[in-house]
């Protein structure tokens, strides 16, 4: 069980790297070529897509793929499981194709409404008018990479998403070299996300052919259970857009698109790590499900417990080194003119810090609508926070109230996410134990990181810094917060995978 779930944790991990390198070295590129103001813009393109803000309209369609196919995996049902991606695929398609028709009726006035400078406005519209014809794929999308993680054909999937941000990156400098506007940058990320969706399709396609997988009519328990974790799903997928994506969106309104790209390019590098996390928690879904279809509540506790020690074994100590070397990170990354901000990306860092723990629980239990349900009513109480505080501070600190709201926010409600993602999974009190342990090696060797930061000067010793203060840090974990046996079963593993 957790050898395949840590072999896609090692792939994931390696693929959003890729993904994450590429992202982050064409944030300086777009900001000396179109300024702070032409990087804002490309965020706002980047908002009216189904994986940012149109992800309220997300029914949870690719969970729901994902968990069908697991659970056929399970217990050989592959008829149901062939009623239910016939749902979702239709679904999708019926939802994008209403968002397209709304994003073509809204295409005129949204720069307008964003602050777009008048020049570039036409140009945006044209792509809003594009984005809203590829909208039913680019929902459909979401149904075939589903199904690419339900048979967790991770090598697959990850390659789609390397191929996706090679292509954007590929295109975008192309568009620079060839002195084009910003507007052509935003084409160039909504062809990559088409070419996502095409090659998704394919294997997803190639994947239920070989099982001789087929559209099927729905019954109507199929239907049921499709409504009642739809409902649910859409109220996760609402919420978790609210969060993420209202304040860009916010920040665009009252400020404008300089603002928008400030905020952008201080939450790139935790937005990526959030995002690479969130992924490696991903992984786990597929397993969580074969284990609570057969009601091995065991298996899912030894899940839990030791999942979430590997997660935060692996996150927390590079998170932590973020935080520590976040000023000469900004300065030789984008320069001096956000490197006197660092502070806020470091307070950017936690939120990353505490969803990564919360999130691994919360995935294993999405095919609990109970569970769903309570942590949906915790983050819109943390959302509630967000905004209340984001809106207050703006009006003294302008897009960085935005930052300060949503750091508050999550450690907020850090404490009561974890206990019931803890009481769920039955995970003893034991394990939190560990973790204060692991936050307590980390703070203890922040302080002489802290003053090495102030000594970096050029990206070689930035890479020597990090590298032996995370090598520190893990020592340190490995003798102060795991267990002898752990330790043993550590070293047998590492043994046994050397052997090979």
């Amino acid at each position: 069980m957790l050898g395949p779930l840590f072999r896609n944790v090692a792939l994931s991990a390696a693929a959003f790297f890729v993904v994450s390198v590429v992202g982050l070295l064409l944030v300086p590129v777009l900001i000396a070529k179109y300024g702070l103001a032409g990087f804002g813009h490309v965020a706002v393109a980047r908002l009216f897509v189904p994986v940012a803000a149109l992800a309220v309209l997300d029914f949870g369609f690719g969970e729901i793929a994902t968990q069908a196919v697991a659970r056929a995996r399970a217990n050989g049902d592959w008829q149901r499981c062939a009623r239910l991606l016939t749902l979702a695929s239709v679904g999708s398609v019926g939802v994008g194709a209403a968002a397209g028709i709304g994003l073509f009726v809204a295409s005129p006035w949204i720069p307008g409404w964003m602050s777009i400078a008048a020049a570039d406005r036409p140009g945006l519209t044209g792509v809003l008018v594009a984005t809203s014809v590829a909208m039913p794929l680019l929902f459909l999308s979401l149904v075939c990479e589903g199904i690419v993680k339900g048979f967790e054909s991770y090598l697959a999937q990850r390659g789609i998403e390397v191929l996706s941000a090679l292509s954007y990156a590929g295109l975008t400098l192309g568009a620079i070299w060839t002195d084009r506007d910003v507007n052509v940058v935003c084409y160039a990320l909504l062809i990559s996300l088409v070419l996502r969706a095409l090659v998704a399709g394919a294997v997803a396609v190639h994947s239920l052919n070989l099982r001789g997988i087929r559209p099927a009519r729905s019954l109507s328990d199929d239907r049921s259970h499709f409504y009642a974790l739809s409902r649910v799903m859409a109220a996760n997928k609402v919420l978790g857009a609210t969060q993420s994506q209202s304040p860009p969106l916010l920040i665009g309104v009252f400020f404008g698109p300089l603002a928008v790209g400030t905020y952008d390019a201080l939450n790139r590098l935790p937005r990526f790590a959030k995002g690479v996390l969130g992924t490696l928690s991903s992984t786990v879904l597929p397993v969580a499900t074969r284990l609570d279809s057969v009601a091995d509540n065991k298996g899912l506790r030894r899940l839990g417990q030791t999942g979430v020690l590997v997660i935060g074994l692996v996150s927390l100590p590079p998170l932590a080194a973020a935080i520590t070397f976040s000023e000469p990170i900004l300065r030789l990354w984008i320069g001096a003119s956000l490197s006197t901000m660092w502070q806020w990306q470091a307070a950017l860092f936690l939120v990353p810090a505490a969803s990564v723990l919360v999130g691994f629980g919360a995935t294993a239990l999405l095919g609990r609508p109970h569970v769903v349900s309570m942590m949906n009513r915790l983050v819109a109480l943390q959302i509630a926070l967000q905004l209340t505080i984001s809106v207050v501070a703006g009006a003294w600190l302008r897009e960085l109230g935005f930052v300060l709201g949503q750091v508050t926010a999550v450690l907020l409600t850090f404490v009561l996410q974890m206990r019931q993602v803890n009481t769920e999974l039955g995970v003893p009190g034991a394990a939190n134990w560990r973790l204060l342990r692991m936050l307590g090696v980390t703070i203890a060797l922040g302080v002489p990181g802290a003053l090495l930061a102030g000594r970096i000067h050029s990206w070689s010793s930035l890479a020597l810094g990090s590298v032996g203060w995370l090598i520190a840090c893990w020592a340190a974990c490995y003798f102060v917060v795991m267990s002898a046996e752990q330790r043993r079963k550590l070293r047998e593993a590492v043994k046994a995978r050397l052997s090979r």
